[in-house]
């Protein structure tokens, strides 16, 4: 089943438990079966702060919480699996396309940054749209334990975004492409000058800054082999019949 790029394509990790949420720490989406993949920073910093689970819906829908009873960390790539023990109906498993995308290629994403109104008990799920700015074959950051393929996107990750599904568009269908992870951003030095006043000598800089989406991508996640789904995601994607052909 394919969706648009709407909430029911999108799960939150939220602080707290069945009876009251507190917090939303990021953004996870479903592979089939009751296993869901996110940020490994997510779970986490859910973990480290208060209990957490799995919420579906938000917004003006009733929140649906799933306790997360299993959950692995591929800490080489900040990618985390879990698993609810079953699927939510209404929310969808998105087909995955593997390779490339070029430059310019348009992607979209959504999710919950910055999402809990605590005043008004609320969660906003916002979406994201934009294009491929680069792709890296050796992108390292301090999330990664060594070098990954990502995507650079021209719009940048807020907090709460970390976890969420990188969608590409063809033929009508939405795919998988990567995994949002976080922003990268990027500063240059463009003018620098020292100014002395009396005794007192002072440096001033202007820099001039690039602030990007990281996405890993669909083809470096689906290499990983995962000890909680007994396979490589690749291998279980297609057990799942969520990798797209056409």
């Amino acid at each position: 089943m394919v969706g648009d790029t709407r909430k029911e394509m999108f799960a939150c990790v939220v602080g707290g438990n069945k009876t009251a949420v507190t917090t939303v720490y990021g953004t996870a989406f479903m592979l089939g079966g009751g296993i869901f993949m996110t940020a490994a920073h997510v779970l986490k910093g859910a973990k480290a702060r208060q209990s957490y689970c799995l919420g579906f819906g938000g917004g003006t829908e009733r929140l649906q919480i799933a306790d997360i009873v299993e959950v692995e960390y591929v800490d080489q790539y900040d990618v985390a699996f879990g698993s609810i023990g079953e699927d939510i109906p209404s929310f969808v498993s998105l087909p995955w396309r593997l390779g490339w995308l070029n430059h310019l290629d348009d992607v979209e994403t959504g999710g919950f940054p910055h999402a809990f109104d605590a005043k008004a008990y609320f969660i906003v799920a916002r979406a994201f749209k934009g294009y491929v700015v680069s792709r890296r074959d050796n992108y390292g950051c301090p999330l990664f334990q060594g070098p990954a393929a990502v995507y650079e996107v021209s719009f940048p990750a807020p907090v709460g975004l970390s976890g969420a599904p990188l969608l590409w568009e063809f033929g009508g269908i939405k795919s998988v492409v990567g995994m949002i992870v976080g922003s990268g951003n990027f500063e240059m030095t463009v003018f620098e000058e020292e100014r002395v006043e009396g005794d007192t000598k002072e440096w001033y800089s202007v820099k001039h800054g690039l602030h990007l989406g990281i996405a890993l991508t669909a083809d470096c996640l689906a290499a990983m082999p995962s000890k909680l789904l007994g396979m490589t995601l690749r291998q279980y994607l297609e057990r799942q019949s969520l990798v797209f052909r056409g």
